[in-house]
């Protein structure tokens, strides 16, 4: 004895179960990725060079991208406040001297974005793992 389901029903009931996992899934997305943000913020402030002041390695901040367009997007940006925010391409790759000669880059933006995509991707299937033993 088979039952039948009626079709617009089972539609229903299908597009109610995506939509809770998309609502739980953004949550995700959003909570990492903020984790994230912060976590790589922390690791410039450790690994930036100081400085005469320090103020290069304490300049660092995230905020929401708003110019990206859509519900659905949630992106963080990593960034040097003003006025440090010139410095950051002259201490990543180095620069000319006045009187000749160069000074050597210290490299520690791209290493903390690599971490960050690696976190980033630890966190995401974790708290996926984590709702789905719920």
């Amino acid at each position: 004895m088979s039952k039948r389901i009626d079709i617009d029903k089972m539609s229903l009931e299908v597009v109610r179960t995506l939509e809770a996992y998309q609502d739980v899934t953004i949550d995700i997305m959003t909570r990492a990725v903020k984790e994230t943000a912060k976590e790589t913020v922390q690791e410039l402030n450790v690994t930036s060079p100081e400085g005469a002041t320090g103020d290069y390695k304490k300049s660092w901040a995230y905020k929401r991208d708003r110019s990206l367009k859509g519900s659905r997007r949630f992106d963080m940006v990593v960034y040097s406040k003003k006025p440090d925010y010139r410095l950051t391409h002259l201490l990543e790759k180095g620069h000319a001297k006045v009187n000749g000669g160069r000074v050597q880059g210290k490299p520690h933006i791209a290493p903390a974005e690599k971490n960050a995509i690696a976190r980033l991707e630890t966190k995401i299937k974790r708290y996926i793992r984590e709702v789905k033993e719920e």
